[in-house]
């Protein structure tokens, strides 16, 4: 079986529209999963870093020292 030579062929894409593809495809799935992981953490509003500060005070005795080092 011989392919004429007026047979329909279809256009080869070019490396860079898989690249631009490939980059689209990319871009969704990075914007998804950021929207994903602000949400609970908006939910939190802060809360671990209040606690995470409160903590660090707890255990070496500091009584709310500021950026000098000097007691109230």
């Amino acid at each position: 079986m011989s392919i004429s030579s007026n047979a329909i062929t279809a256009p080869r894409r070019s490396f860079f529209d898989d690249l631009q593809l490939l980059i689209v495809i990319l871009l969704g799935v990075v914007s998804v999963a950021t929207a994903y992981v602000s949400f609970p953490a908006a939910l939190y509003g802060g809360q671990q870093a209040s606690a995470y500060s409160r903590g660090g005070m707890v255990g070496h005795g500091c009584r709310g020292r500021g950026a000098t080092g000097r007691g109230r």
